[in-house]
């Protein structure tokens, strides 16, 4: 018998296993919009926004991006509280190809 959990199983011999297939962030970002593009895609205390939307937006922060000269691999730091923009710049960065390096809003002047 296989397991079908993460990382284990025979996923030649077993149906099941392929619930996910291989891709990048940025890619199920994409797969969701494409998918459920009016569903939810992130929810804070006073807006919403559905996968199409941050989908959108997420493409046009990598194209911003791409535009100032970063491209794939290389790292850009993301410092800003939780929020629309926040979920935009992480999977631009994933979308161009780019590493986010997620800096934690809450840190001191001197923590940085």
């Amino acid at each position: 018998m296989s397991d079908t959990r993460l990382g284990g199983g025979d996923t030649s011999t077993d149906a099941r296993a392929d619930w996910i297939a291989s891709t990048t962030i940025g890619g199920v970002l994409a797969r969701s919009a494409a998918q459920r593009p009016d569903h939810d895609a992130a929810v804070f205390p006073t807006s919403r926004e559905t996968h199409a939307e941050a989908y959108a937006a997420s493409e046009r922060v990598a194209r911003a991006l791409h535009a100032h000269g970063v491209g794939r691999g290389d790292v850009v730091a993301i410092l800003m509280p939780n929020c629309h923009a926040f979920v935009h710049a992480f999977f631009g960065c994933a979308l161009l190809g780019a590493r986010a390096l997620l800096v934690n809003a809450r840190y001191k002047t001197h923590e940085l």
